[in-house]
């Protein structure tokens, strides 16, 4: 048997979050909306145009949701604390509605009394 390509796990329903979130979960230099929209991009594109309104607001709903402490979409993802950038890459995953969901030490490195985890 092969294994399924990360693309096919997703379209499967299936998220997976690695322990290593600065090196692999996210892209630190992006912004908070633009991690958020990692795994899901083709949600928000339509006859090959960025929907940037209905990302914006799912950004947001999901800032609040998590309880995200930025500035808001747009600042970069490397400016958070540790706490606040697992939690991008949860909202990542969060976004593909995945229905399996493994995460990899989801909370190494964070202090979680502070994050609400």
């Amino acid at each position: 048997t092969t294994r399924p390509t990360p693309s096919e796990s997703i379209r499967q329903g299936m998220a997976f979050i690695c322990e290593d979130r600065r090196g692999k979960a996210m892209i630190p230099a992006f912004s908070v909306e633009e991690n958020m929209m990692l795994s899901s991009i083709d949600r928000y594109t339509k006859s090959g145009w960025f929907q940037k309104r209905a990302a914006g607001k799912k950004a947001m709903d999901m800032i609040e949701a998590l309880k995200i402490k930025c500035v808001g979409v747009s600042q970069p993802a490397k400016e958070l604390s540790g706490g606040n950038q697992q939690k991008v890459v949860l909202a990542k995953w969060l976004y593909t509605d995945a229905e399996v969901l493994i995460l990899d030490e989801p909370t190494r490195g964070i202090d979680r009394r502070s994050t609400g985890f």
